[in-house]
């Protein structure tokens, strides 16, 4: 129920164990995991069997393997694997999280990058890694954990500064927010060879980008306290719907955005910040993707970072 908020536990205190900041965290929905990253090059176990007395647990840490893991976590629910893009060295590390006990988990398959990305999606279903930096995006198939191959190295300057991306399976149509503006959409039905559909330029820096494929809407949030409605019914030629404003959106440089949906309820979840020391958890309604509405707030003593939705 959106408009009766509660919190049910916490897990972590100060800076640890929970630090996931913008490296991001991948939600096992079937094992009730929570998978994260932070700065301290750890990664971390959340198990949320039990949403009232949650555990978080550190299951690796080798810096010479995944150094700052950042730009997301894709998930891997059936092989238990979580995906992250490592800093120094540049590579694409999955690691296995089948035992999340202290230390238990393990490099299940990794490869070195070109070029170090910050931004990380993965498409379960054919078992391929998307990842990007600059103007370029690759593809991965990680499909054999002990022999992955780079499919494509795609470069356009329409994908510049594109961090967080969702895709559409049904189209197989990759969006992307983009911080130099707008929101773009790339074809990846054969992912050895991804082209832009288009770009639509509208709206301000977007750090986040999130997409319901039943409506054929995509969301962005941006840095300069908006959330943006786009029709990608036709992802040729994209347009901006809506533009909903919010003074607890952060625009501040460098901190922390964050956005999720709950697309069978059509909601937008986002993580607002008064200024304070407290942040919150902001809910939008997109029943009416032409007019964003706002359902509901909760504000925690906690700083909050990256915000999953568990279905």
């Amino acid at each position: 129920d959106p408009t009766s908020l509660s919190t049910l536990d916490s897990a972590g205190t100060g800076n640890g164990p929970v630090v996931i900041t913008y490296n991001g965290a991948g939600i096992d929905r079937t094992n009730k995991v929570v998978i994260s990253g932070d700065t301290n090059d750890r990664v971390y176990a959340t198990d949320f069997s039990n949403p009232a007395a949650v555990v978080s647990t550190q299951i690796y840490s080798d810096d010479t393997v995944l150094d700052t893991p950042r730009g997301g976590c894709g998930i891997d629910e059936t092989r238990q694997v979580a995906w992250f893009l490592s800093t120094t060295p540049n590579a694409l590390v999955g690691i296995d999280y089948s035992d999340i006990t202290t230390n238990g988990g393990s490099v299940a398959g990794s490869i070195a990058l070109p070029y170090q990305c910050w931004g990380l999606t993965y498409d379960a279903a054919n078992q391929i890694v998307y990842a990007t930096t600059g103007s370029r995006m690759f593809s991965y198939d990680v499909s054999n954990l002990s022999s992955i191959s780079q499919l494509d190295n795609l470069y356009d300057s329409n994908i510049s500064g594109c961090r967080e991306l969702a895709i559409d399976p049904v189209t197989e149509v990759m969006y992307g927010a983009v911080q130099n503006g707008g929101i773009v959409a790339l074809d990846i039905s054969d992912p050895s060879n991804m082209s832009v559909l288009s770009r639509n330029t509208s709206g301000a820096s977007n750090f986040c980008c999130k997409v319901d494929p039943n409506i054929k809407y995509a969301f962005g949030l941006s840095g300069s306290g908006n959330i943006y409605s786009y029709d990608v019914s036709d992802p040729s030629s994209m347009t901006l719907d809506d533009t909903f404003t919010d003074s607890l959106i952060p625009t501040a440089t460098g901190y922390y955005r964050s956005l999720a949906i709950d697309t069978d309820q059509k909601l937008l979840y986002y993580k607002g910040y008064s200024g304070t020391s407290s942040d919150s958890l902001v809910i939008i309604s997109y029943a009416d993707p032409t007019n964003l509405v706002k359902v509901n707030s909760i504000t925690s003593t906690q700083a909050m970072q990256v915000f999953l939705f568990n279905r």
